[in-house]
């Protein structure tokens, strides 16, 4: 599962992968510090593992020489399963740096894709007010503050749910032999019960529907969704 972290320039993208997943990455006050995508493994939850990549980040009426220059570094958001638009909301012209990534988003071909913005420098907000407007205007977006960690579990559990998309209750038959199936549940999903009879072994578990392809390569039959 691919995350992409876009935003303007200077959001705090590159706080943020650092934060998540301590990369210690080069992170500076000033344009364009990050040119090239950085990408670095983040287990936003047990038993999930994640790409997450950064990008170099956007700037009002970028020209079209530079989005050109850039689509090399910015393929990581076009392949991405899920895009963090990361927003600075201290900044005076945020609502104009938010429509400028989401208009260079459409430009590299991103129109569509699955995007969760995340309101970030939480903790740098001088305007009273700010952060209420864009909580009304963006009712799904996740606050958090990439240099002081605030929030940032909850962003683990939400992209963690995203990876795994929505749990069914399922019933696998195996072999008591066979603990592989077992390991797997246990590590992906939540197990609600076990049944034994004679050498055979009905497992009632919660698994993210994004992950029974990785359970019916273990066991391609004897599935059986409950609800």
């Amino acid at each position: 599962f691919k995350v992409c972290l876009v935003g303007y320039t200077n959001a705090g993208k590159s706080t943020l992968l650092n934060s998540l997943t301590d990369a210690d990455v080069f992170v500076e006050d000033r344009l364009f510090a990050t040119l090239d995508t950085r990408t670095r493994k983040w287990i936003p939850d047990k038993g999930i593992e994640v790409l997450l990549s950064d990008t170099v980040g956007f700037v009002r009426d970028l020209p079209h020489q530079l989005v050109a220059s850039f689509k090399a570094t910015l393929e990581e958001a076009v392949n991405a399963d899920l895009l963090l638009h990361v927003v600075d909301v201290s900044n005076d012209q945020v609502l104009n740096q938010i429509e400028s990534v989401n208009k260079v988003l459409d430009e590299i071909g991103c129109r569509g894709h699955p995007i969760l913005k995340v309101l970030n420098k939480i903790d740098a907000i001088s305007k009273p007010g700010q952060l209420d407007l864009l909580q009304h205007l963006y009712p799904d977006a996740l606050c958090v503050s990439a240099r002081t960690g605030l929030g940032l579990d909850e962003l683990a559990r939400v992209v963690a749910e995203r990876c795994k998309g929505a749990e069914v209750l399922l019933r696998v038959q195996t072999t008591q032999s066979n603990g592989k199936i077992r390991s797997f549940l246990q590590r992906y999903g939540t197990i609600v019960n076990e049944y034994y009879a004679d050498s055979a072994v009905l497992i009632d578990a919660r698994l993210g529907r994004n992950q029974l392809a990785g359970l019916r390569r273990l066991q391609p039959e004897a599935i059986e969704i409950i609800d």
